[in-house]
């Protein structure tokens, strides 16, 4: 019999809100990279794709920490334990709803398959038991890249695909943060599709948001400028839009987004690579 190893932050009562609609999922927010196109949709792969640093997790947490006030979210955590989390988390200023978070720990599904690294399918199932249990409306998978099953299989791609799956027939939202395997230096622009592992796990993805961030100075300091580029769709090829968005040091969230020409996504590019 199949136990529950997720981890539920500060329980805090709340009531649930779930919007249903065939066509897509759609929660607004207060970012416009992700209202343009209706939000996530069911079962499909949202993947955020950038180099080490870049943003990718706080923008991720910043977007679940607004989404769990009215929907139930799982995480899987490949790098942090739950503890970790709930620090990072801490720091923002508005109310979460922890009762509609939960956690689940790599290392508690690998201690359930023994360490083995071929077993790709008994860590499916057990994802697949969680899913059953909280019924989440989003599954978050931070970070793939760096996930051990991911890592050190030489079938990552079928470790991948089958997660995929199981969410796809489930029609849950799934959002997955990735590693660039490019090198990357302050803003340089990377191959979207060319993540650590095998690439076909990005080319296989609906969306894919590319973090970039470009250094500046000004007054003698120095100051940052942070774009999410959405590069690809498969589902809405249109989507090809640079937002610039902006980081809040004190609650280290990202606040807000605007939509940027090409021209002027590209004088951050040139400036950030002649100051090199």
């Amino acid at each position: 019999m199949s136990i529950s190893i997720s981890k539920q932050i500060n329980p805090d009562n709340f009531t649930e809100r779930k919007k249903d609609n065939e066509t897509f999922y759609y929660e607004a927010s207060s970012f416009k990279f992700l209202d343009d196109h209706y939000g996530f949709r069911p079962g499909k792969v949202h993947m955020f794709v950038g180099p080490t640093g870049g943003g990718k997790s706080s923008l991720v947490r910043t977007i679940a920490n607004k989404m769990c006030r009215r929907h139930k979210i799982l995480l899987l955590a490949t790098e942090e334990d739950a503890a970790d989390l709930e620090t990072t988390m801490a720091y923002a200023k508005e109310k979460i709803n922890h009762d509609n978070f939960f956690i689940v720990e790599e290392n508690g599904i690998l201690e359930i398959t023994k360490n083995n690294l071929k077993d790709y399918n008994g860590y499916v199932r057990q994802l697949e038991w969680e899913l059953e249990i909280h019924k989440p409306d989003l599954f978050i998978f931070d970070n793939l890249t760096t996930s051990k099953m991911y890592a050190e299989n030489d079938d990552c791609l079928s470790f991948f695909t089958a997660i995929k799956k199981l969410l796809k027939d489930k029609g849950i939202p799934f959002i997955v943060v990735a590693h660039t395997a490019s090198r990357v230096h302050n803003g340089d622009f990377f191959e979207a599709t060319d993540i650590r592992g095998n690439r076909f796990c990005a080319i296989n993805s609906e969306y894919l948001y590319c973090l970039y961030r470009f250094v500046d100075e000004c007054d003698g300091h120095i100051t940052y400028a942070n774009f999410v580029y959405v590069g690809k769709a498969r589902t809405h090829d249109n989507i090809n839009t640079p937002y610039r968005v902006w980081f809040d040091k004190e609650t280290k969230q990202y606040i807000s987004d605007e939509k940027y020409t090409h021209e002027s996504f590209k004088k951050y590019k040139d400036s950030a690579r002649k100051k090199k």
